[in-house]
């Protein structure tokens, strides 16, 4: 689900907009405009970052945020900046994150802990990020296969070199893997090698005349050493996918820019309607996104869904709601201390706010849930006759815990791991996420989950003793423990609309097969409930090689066609005019 992305990478990446926050330093606080920089270890590997805080001529601070290795060059703004003495707060409203730290003056250095989900802790050195070497001619992205138990596993190291040296970062697509460190890389004539610390590899290789091949030996501990290929491709480490099908105006379609209120949250949201042309009255949909902070256009891995969806519903006389989840883009509120009955109850209000709208046909008025959405919106659904029918797009149907245990499997078999191996850790990690369910409140199950997880089967789970800590964090969210207190079956089995489920056949995220079997269990009793497996289509939607997560930023397609046609057709069969 998106949401494991989201905690797995931290993606940072945004536009510099520079806001203004009043307050007034005292004589005693340490001087804080300037650059700092800091590091933060997460589950997937390190991320440098590098803060800029600026101080105009009546003491008001404002600040930008760069992640070094995620998105050089791009800047996020940071909403609020507050200094009380030796105390720091940062507020990143785009990334629903924020940061309080206090200052060490022996070190120079504001201590705290970052938070957008998990608690991660994160020190702010003063200073920019200290550069490192660089190293001429082998910028660009390398690409090779490895195999492993007869698996053929495709690797995309990405070296880039600026003002700050050179960085390299290691994806795996079919390991659903992306940005791991690449450490300690040297260049010596034409020999090269480097480390990737969290797989436990090490790589000596040799280029060749052209420097446009790089064979060598690839050594990770307890595996037989492997001879690789990695061939320079002509895009450089930063080049931007091309996305086809996002539209650009002029549209065929009007488009506003609409807020609404949630009254019962007394929060306001904001949101783009699209209209077809003519007189309507128009059947309409509420997209619900996915799982993690996200805009209304559902951004992930440099694709817009959302966008590419509503475009073709309107563009067949559906119109369509989209907006920012509550806490993100311009929407009011607090992402992080929301659950699913919230995020259920701002659905409710768009749905109420469409109802006001003369160009909108109140009796056809449903809901369109992607992945976690697809939670959301069975939720929102249930009693509510305003809402006409739903629509689930890789939506968990089956227990939480037999869902996380699925993908893990599913991922691993992908890996060149055995089943019986993978199924060997399933025990363990069911009294985890049993504990995870059962604890009163965050800490009780962090107390919990730090006592289950040993060093064994931290080895076992492919993680260490140094990423306990944010394995800890990740694993007792107040998100992940609202999951798996959700139970799809009495949800599902208490709708009487029409429902359309679909999954992609590889997907990774939502085992399609398993998953449409317990809608149809659920839904059984509903004489208007269609599910369909769709072939070739991963988590996204998009025609796929593997359904690995970190492939779906390599696929230029958004929405498959096929997928979007089946939506619109499934819709307009029941509503249109």
């Amino acid at each position: 689900m998106n949401r494991f992305l989201w905690i797995k990478n931290l993606v940072l990446a945004g536009v510099m907009a520079v806001a203004p926050c009043a307050y007034a330093t005292g004589d005693a606080s340490p001087n804080v405009p300037g650059k700092w920089h800091g590091s933060m270890q997460t589950a997937s590997g390190t991320f440098a970052l590098e803060l800029t805080i600026q101080q105009d001529e009546h003491g008001t601070l404002s600040a930008a945020l760069e992640s070094v290795d995620q998105a050089p060059g791009q800047f996020i703004h940071v909403s609020r900046v507050e200094q009380e003495k030796d105390q720091l707060k940062l507020e990143l409203d785009t990334l629903s994150a924020s940061y309080a730290g206090h200052f060490d003056a022996k070190k120079d250095a504001w201590i705290g802990n970052w938070q957008q989900g998990p608690v991660l802790p994160l020190t702010w050195l003063r200073g920019p990020l200290p550069p490192q070497p660089a190293i001429d001619g082998i910028d660009g992205i390398w690409r090779a296969t490895l195999t492993r138990n007869a698996s053929e596993l495709r690797l995309i190291l990405r070296i880039s070199t600026s003002t700050r040296g050179t960085r390299a970062k290691l994806d795996s697509p079919d390991m659903g893997i992306a940005g791991l460190d690449v450490t300690d890389l040297s260049r010596d004539g034409e020999h090269v090698h480097f480390r990737v610390p969290l797989a436990g590899v090490d790589f000596v290789g040799k280029l060749d005349d052209n420097t446009t091949s790089l064979s060598g030996l690839w050594r990770r501990e307890g595996q037989p050493q492997a001879t690789i290929n990695f061939t320079r491709s002509a895009e450089s480490a930063h080049t931007s996918m091309q996305r086809p099908q996002t539209p650009h105006a002029p549209f065929e379609y009007a488009v506003e820019s609409v807020r609404f209120d949630n009254t019962a949250a007394n929060i306001l949201l904001a949101s783009t309607l699209t209209l077809p042309r003519g007189a309507g009255p128009f059947p309409a949909a509420v997209l619900i996104s996915g799982s993690g902070p996200q805009d209304r256009d559902e951004s992930l891995s440099g694709h817009k869904p959302f966008v590419v969806l509503a475009d073709h519903l309107t563009r067949n006389g559906i119109a369509v709601l989209r907006f920012d989840d509550r806490g993100v883009g311009e929407s009011g509120g607090n992402f992080t201390a929301a659950a699913d009955l919230d995020f259920a109850s701002d659905v409710r209000a768009a749905v109420d706010f469409l109802g006001t709208r003369r160009e909108i046909n109140r009796n056809a008025i449903g809901l369109i849930g992607h992945s976690q959405g697809g939670i959301v919106g069975p939720i929102a659904a249930v009693n509510n006759p305003s809402i006409a029918y739903l629509v689930l797009l890789a939506a968990p149907a089956t227990s939480m815990t037999e869902l996380l245990l699925a993908q893990r499997r599913l991922t691993g078999v992908m890996q060149g791991q055995t089943e019986a191996s993978l199924r060997a850790n399933e025990p363990a990690l069911a009294k985890i996420y049993a504990a995870m369910g059962k604890a009163p409140d965050r800490a009780a199950a962090q107390a919990e989950i730090r006592a289950l997880l040993t060093s064994k089967l931290l080895q076992q789970l492919g993680s260490s003793e140094t990423q306990k800590s944010a394995l800890v964090d990740q694993l007792s969210s107040d998100w992940l423990r609202d999951l798996l207190h959700y139970d799809p079956i009495a949800i599902l089995g208490a709708i009487n609309i029409p429902i359309l489920a679909l999954n992609g056949s590889l997907d990774n995220q939502v085992p399609a097969s398993t998953n449409l079997a317990a809608i149809r269990r659920a839904t059984s009793n509903n004489p208007d409930v269609t599910a369909q497996q769709l072939p070739g289509l991963n988590h996204l939607f998009q025609n796929a090689h593997s359904g690995a997560i970190a492939e779906y930023a390599e696929i230029s397609e958004t929405f498959a066609p096929t997928a979007l046609r089946l939506i619109g057709d499934w819709i307009n069969a029941r509503f249109s005019r």
